[in-house]
């Protein structure tokens, strides 16, 4: 998001805030996420593709909400007048193409409205399908996963977003000959899917409630958290949509939200862009002749990435206060930790507790009533290193965010091992403040260091690239 969307949000927040009555504000917020589906997406080179892609995750949306949610609950009245608002929303954005506000709400001009027509009256269809037809079942639920699975896939691997940007430039007769994966960046596809998910495997253990359509819309979609997190759970998210809200109701949440806001604006546009200037990318790798300038501007990315994300996550609490929704936190001063682990508990918590609450912790529990339930290291490391490898494949399908993983999964089991191997020394030093102090010390300094280097796998290409630039962190010559 840039500044002036930020500040569009706010604006809408602020609209819906003060129109808002008791039980009023679900309707506004709704029309307000359907729109920033389309406002936020950015512009893509195929043709109408930043128009057919939020539309995409509207159909997504509806039709998993019909999953998980059995017939009896469906309360008819209310679920059609939703699709009736997100047909009118979709047709009013299509009808912009008329007039010569292109790029103000929709970044290209929209498809012809005959084709909306069409994909309304499709889309309309297989909502009916499912309705009618589909049976709410556990096998549904892992179909709808494993779909959204591949979506995922399929858009986060260079190669595989190549070929289907041809395709698709082939579709509207553009030169296939300029296919970039570049070309389908689906807005927020990868927060969308994680919320799809838990609500899924949530509805079939029994923990997921009762929710309608405009409210699952509202939980997805929101506009704050849409783009970059925080990854929320639905059972807290619609405790605060439902709560009566007013104008001038708890007025810390304006000042809370707004403090939110600056300190954020501040994090992003100030402090991480100014360090982008000279912060560790493959430009820059190249041009960087001195070990000590490869080292500063290591350093300086890891601040920056870090400044970046917490800066949107800062404005996306202070946005969600203002509305009276209370989105999680994401960051707790992760670079202050002493080991991987507590700083892992620390970064991007919502997606590490997503990770541990269905990946990690399931699989880790059939593991313990397997044949190797005895050899607990051997299941500590197996689990470790695959979360990882699954966090950083969740950033994108390429060798460098497979190293990142591998190197963060590694760690994690080595830091656990050792942690258990100096737990003994580490009593031995009790009343001993200034050893202690030292011993923290060096474990900050060494995990801070661990951390910053894995940002080298993060940010290269491949991981020939990213082994160069270790050795030559290191005063070697590269390869």
């Amino acid at each position: 998001m840039n500044i002036q969307s930020i500040l569009l949000i706010l604006a809408i927040v602020i609209a819906i805030r003060m129109i808002s009555q008791p039980a009023g504000r679900i309707w506004p917020l709704t029309i307000a996420s359907v729109i920033f589906v389309f406002l936020l997406q950015p512009a893509l080179p195929i043709r109408f593709m930043d128009f057919w892609l939020p539309c995409l995750t509207l159909l997504l949306v509806a039709a998993n909400w019909l999953m998980i949610t059995p017939r009896e609950n469906r309360s008819a009245r209310k679920t059609y007048l939703t699709l009736l608002i997100i047909a009118l929303v979709v047709i009013s954005l299509a009808a912009t193409r008329l007039i010569t506000i292109n790029g103000w709400i929709v970044p290209n001009r929209p498809p012809l409205l005959w084709k909306v027509g069409v994909f309304l009256a499709v889309a309309a269809i297989i909502i009916t399908l499912v309705w009618r037809f589909l049976p709410k079942s556990k096998a549904m639920s892992w179909i709808s996963i494993t779909f959204l699975i591949l979506i995922f896939i399929a858009i986060k691997t260079p190669a595989l977003a190549e070929i289907m940007s041809i395709g698709a430039r082939h579709l509207v007769s553009q030169s296939t000959t300029l296919a970039d994966p570049f070309d389908w960046r689906w807005l927020g596809f990868s927060y969308i899917a994680f919320r799809i998910i838990h609500t899924l495997r949530d509805q079939f253990a029994g923990r997921f409630p009762q929710v309608a359509l405009n409210e699952y819309i509202c939980y997805v979609l929101f506009p704050a958290s849409l783009s970059a997190g925080p990854i929320d759970r639905i059972e807290r998210f619609v405790v605060d949509l439902r709560q009566p809200l007013k104008i001038f109701d708890q007025p810390e949440q304006y000042t809370d939200g707004f403090y939110r806001i600056i300190l954020g604006l501040f994090k992003k546009f100030a402090l991480a862009d100014t360090l982008g200037l000279i912060a560790l990318n493959t430009q820059h790798a190249e041009h960087t002749t001195s070990t000590l300038w490869l080292w500063v501007i290591l350093y300086a990315y890891a601040l920056q990435i870090y400044f970046d994300f917490s800066g949107y996550t800062d404005i996306a609490i202070g946005l969600g206060k203002i509305l009276g929704i209370n989105l999680p936190e994401n960051f707790n001063h992760p670079y202050r930790r002493t080991n991987l682990t507590l700083f892992w508990n620390d970064w991007h918590i919502t997606l590490t507790q997503w990770f541990r609450s269905y990946f990690y912790n399931p699989v880790t529990r059939s593991l313990r009533r397997s044949r190797i339930r005895n050899q607990k290291a051997l299941i500590i490391f197996m689990m470790q290193l695959s979360t990882m490898v699954l966090i950083g494949l969740w950033h994108g399908v390429t060798t460098g965010f497979l190293a990142w993983g591998v190197w963060h999964g590694l760690g994690t089991f080595i830091q656990n091992r050792y942690s258990e191997k100096v737990a003994p020394l580490w009593q031995k030093t009790e009343g001993n403040v200034w050893l202690q102090r030292i011993w923290r010390g060096a474990n900050w300094f060494l995990t801070f260091n661990y951390i910053a280097l894995g940002w080298v796998w993060f940010v290269m290409p491949d991981v020939q690239s990213g082994l160069q630039v270790i050795i030559r962190l290191f005063g070697g010559a590269g390869i």
